[in-house]
């Protein structure tokens, strides 16, 4: 993993939300067609501190993963946006789309997330839902026309893309905190360091070398000191191997908080990228399901 670039997580494919004042800091005019690393300050200065920072103290890993998950909208919405995959110096190879439709207000919490090609065609369909203090559900569908299927293991790469299940729904946040929280530097941004550990009740454990290479069971996650979102990832296999990164592209401000709008992923080799950029928010309608 000593090729990968460095990178950050976004905190979802949910957080630009429509009918708010708003303010982009974009690295690149066209974040899906530009070939260029990260830029070097996705935050300014004047970055609100979080509610739950009073003092110097170092707050719990417990008390920042409720944090980030503070940020996720808990309004019922709509997603859409594409999915590049890129070669360094080559630029975009082929692309995606994807739709997420997210409700987090309701109890238990959906999250379905669905793959499409450019034509706007079903191609596969992971659907989550969560009761609180309960292991996650995952439903899985994949053909033409989605039929219901086993779920796959969600370590694993999404068609030709370097973004797995895990990545697109950024299901480690939900994962179990280390007591220990060390501090970091990225890119100017200070940040709080800490490891979560994959629960032992969800889906795709492995049972042959070759896949345990390849599952996450944990991931390494860079929060920034004074907004608290996500700024940078790894996740992590059985041998304790950084598998996987990813990093910010861009962000919205979005009633005073900093949100995610683009992110990248990048396996084993850093030339080959795969990069997730929201098109589009709204509110979900009554006739949505």
């Amino acid at each position: 993993m000593n090729a990968l670039r460095p990178m950050a997580i976004a905190t979802c494919i949910i957080f630009t939300t429509i009918g708010y004042s708003t303010a982009d800091q974009s690295t690149q005019d066209d974040p899906a067609e530009d070939d260029q690393p990260p830029s070097t300050q996705l935050l300014d200065q004047d970055t609100p501190t979080a509610s739950s920072i009073m003092d110097s103290q170092h707050p719990s890993a417990k008390q920042l993963l409720r944090d980030v998950l503070i940020q996720l909208p808990q309004e019922h919405l709509n997603i859409n946006g594409d999915i590049s995959v890129l070669k360094w110096g080559s630029g975009v190879q082929s692309k995606l789309r994807f739709t997420t439709s997210l409700n987090l207000s309701v109890s238990p919490s959906l999250a379905q997330y669905t793959i499409l090609d450019t034509f706007g065609r079903e191609l596969e369909q992971l659907t989550i839902t969560r009761q609180k203090g309960e292991a996650p559900e995952f439903s899985y569908a994949s053909g033409k026309p989605l039929v219901l299927r086993p779920t796959p293991n969600l370590s694993s790469p999404i068609r030709n893309t370097e973004l797995t299940w895990f990545d697109l729904t950024l299901s480690f946040l939900w994962w179990i905190p280390e007591a220990e929280v060390d501090t970091d530097s990225i890119r100017n941004r200070d940040c709080y360091v800490i490891i979560v550990r994959r629960p032992n009740d969800q889906s795709d454990t492995p049972t042959d070398e070759a896949n345990k290479t390849n599952t996450y069971t944990a991931a390494k996650l860079w929060v920034d000191k004074k907004a608290h979102v996500l700024l940078q990832a790894e996740a992590i296999n059985h041998d304790n191997q950084a598998i996987r990164r990813l990093w910010v592209k861009s962000i919205k401000k979005v009633n005073g908080k900093w949100m995610i709008k683009d992110m990248e992923v990048a396996g084993s080799s850093a030339d080959n990228r795969t990069r997730l950029t929201v098109r589009d928010v709204q509110p979900a309608t009554d006739h949505d399901n």
